[in-house]
């Protein structure tokens, strides 16, 4: 196991330090924790496409930003950075690049569920 793997997709001493510090990623609680992300961070993409198309600045800053912890928690590296990017440009309220920082939120989206099917945490 590498502390990085997929091109950054997913930082997996995260999830090795939530499995008791040892290599297996097939602990039940770090495995529930990755079922939840996945149900919590699903409708919350939507949500993020919902906000933008309407052009809610506020509210979709602050959901990227929920987004973007969520992520933190559990090692995954560039949908957390996309996540925070597509905050402030929402804050900025710079609507001719929310499209394109979204469209890499959900790039790092698909990216992140090809390396956690990886490891046996996710089905494509």
């Amino acid at each position: 196991m590498t502390e990085n793997d997929n091109d950054g997709v997913l930082d997996v001493r995260v999830l090795a330090e939530m499995s008791s510090g040892s290599d297996r990623l097939d602990d039940p609680v770090l495995v529930g924790l990755i079922a939840l992300f996945l149900r919590e961070e699903t409708p919350r993409l939507a949500e993020l496409g919902r906000l933008a198309a309407a052009r809610e600045g506020g509210e979709l800053a602050r959901t990227a930003h929920k987004l973007a912890g969520s992520c933190a928690v559990i090692g995954a590296t560039q949908m957390y950075e996309r996540a925070q990017a597509l905050e402030r440009t929402a804050d900025a309220g710079a609507w001719d690049d929310v499209a394109e920082q979204l469209v890499g939120v959900r790039t790092s989206w698909i990216r992140l569920r090809a390396a956690l099917a990886q490891h046996n945490l996710a089905s494509l």
